[in-house]
C-alpha cells in the first residue's frame, strides 16, 4: 500500500482546482475556524491571508503554539482540542462558513471536520491529508476539500510516466532539494537489491517507484527490479554523488 515517505516536499505543484476552491471559500467566508496547526507550513498556512471576514477562530492543543500564533498573527487563539465537542462549543462555531483541520494526524483532521460539519453545521470543511491512500476516502466521507502533497506528487509521476516523458530532475526550495529519476536496468548493481541494503554516506530517500502499472511508495524491504523507475530525493549538493552510485554497473 501507499505510505508517506519520510520527507516534506516544498514548492510542489499543488492541484490548482483544490487550492482555488479553498481560497475562494476562505475569502468569501464571514467566519473561519482553524484547528491544530502552528501556522508555519505553507501553502496551507498562507491561506489565512485570504480571510476577510468578521471572525477568525484558531484552536490548538499546545499552549506554547497558542501563544506563538497569537503573538505572531495578532489574533486570539483558543487552547483546546479541535476534536472535542465541548471545546468547539466554547468556541461558538455554530453555522460558521469554513473549518480547516491542519494537524499532523489524519485521524484528528477527519474527526474534527466531521464534528464541525455534523454537530455544528459548518458549511465547508478542509483537511490536510498526509496518507495519500485515503484522499478519496476523506472526500467520500464528507470532507469537502483535501490537500495532500504526497498524493499530488504521485499523480504527477503517474501522468508523466504514462506519456513516457518522466522528469529527470526537479528542484525545490530554491534548488536546495532535488528529485531525480532513474530507470533500473539489469546491468545496474542495485538491480534486485532491497532498499535497506543500499547504504551511502550521504542522506537520500527513494520517495516513489513506478512499476507499471503501479505507483509504489517503498519500504526498506522493497526490492528494485528491472524496469522500475525510481525517484530519488536528496540535497541538491549530493545529487550527482547519489545518482552516480545508483548508475554503477555490476562488477
Amino acid at each position: 500500500g501507499l505510505i508517506k515517505p519520510d520527507v516534506v516536499l516544498y514548492e510542489e505543484g499543488l492541484d490548482n482546482q483544490v487550492v482555488s476552491d479553498a481560497i475562494y471559500a476562505i475569502s468569501h467566508a464571514d467566519v473561519l475556524i482553524i484547528g491544530g496547526t502552528s501556522l508555519a507550513v505553507y501553502p496551507a498556512a498562507g491561506m489565512i491571508d485570504y480571510f476577510k471576514g468578521n471572525k477568525l477562530v484558531v484552536i490548538n492543543s499546545d499552549i506554547n503554539i497558542c501563544n506563538e500564533i497569537s503573538k505572531k498573527n495578532g489574533i486570539d487563539v483558543i487552547f483546546g482540542d479541535s476534536t472535542s465537542e465541548y471545546d468547539l462549543k466554547l468556541a461558538e462555531i455554530n453555522d460558521y462558513d469554513v473549518f480547516i483541520a491542519l494537524s499532523n494526524s489524519d485521524v484528528i483532521n477527519y474527526i474534527a471536520c466531521k464534528l464541525a460539519k455534523q454537530v455544528f453545521h459548518v458549511k465547508k470543511t478542509i483537511a490536510i491529508v498526509k496518507n495519500p491512500n485515503i484522499v478519496s476516502l476523506f472526500k467520500s466521507l464528507g470532507v469537502d476539500s483535501t490537500i495532500s502533497s504526497t498524493y499530488l506528487l504521485g499523480e504527477t509521476i503517474k501522468r508523466e510516466a504514462d506519456i513516457e516523458t518522466v522528469l529527470k530532475t526537479l528542484s525545490f526550495e530554491d534548488n536546495k532539494v532535488s528529485i531525480s529519476e532513474l530507470l533500473i536496468s539489469e546491468e545496474l548493481a542495485v538491480c534486485n537489491k532491497k532498499l535497506k541494503d543500499i547504504k551511502l554516506d550521504k542522506p537520500f530517500n527513494i520517495s516513489a517507484i513506478y512499476r507499471k502499472p503501479n505507483l509504489i511508495i517503498p519500504k526498506g524491504e522493497t526490492e528494485l527490479v528491472e524496469g522500475d523507475k525510481i525517484f530519488i530525493m536528496a540535497a541538491s549538493e549530493n545529487k550527482d554523488y547519489i545518482t552516480s552510485y545508483f548508475m554503477r554497473g555490476r562488477r
